[in-house]
């Protein structure tokens, strides 16, 4: 049962990492970039952008589950 536990947790962290930083990637390189291009439009943009998504809720939640995760498995794996 352990060892499910362990592949599960496995599989949350390399997910929740992957997408944190493929998101931090695109907002770094696209988003922010294209944003910054279009002058005030852009920002504007960005800002209705994180407002009527819930992208902003995105990142905070996978980079702190992915950390969490990652903590649990570290206690796991040194006990």
């Amino acid at each position: 049962m352990e060892d499910l536990i362990i592949v599960v947790l496995r599989l949350l962290h390399i997910v929740m990492g992957a997408l944190w930083f493929g998101v931090g990637v695109c907002a770094a390189w696209v988003l922010m970039p294209a944003a910054e291009r279009m002058g005030d439009k852009g920002f504007a943009m960005l800002r209705t952008f994180y407002i009527s998504t819930r992208f902003n809720m995105l990142m905070p939640i996978v980079s702190i589950g992915t950390t969490l995760v990652g903590v649990i498995l570290w206690i796991l794996r040194s006990s």
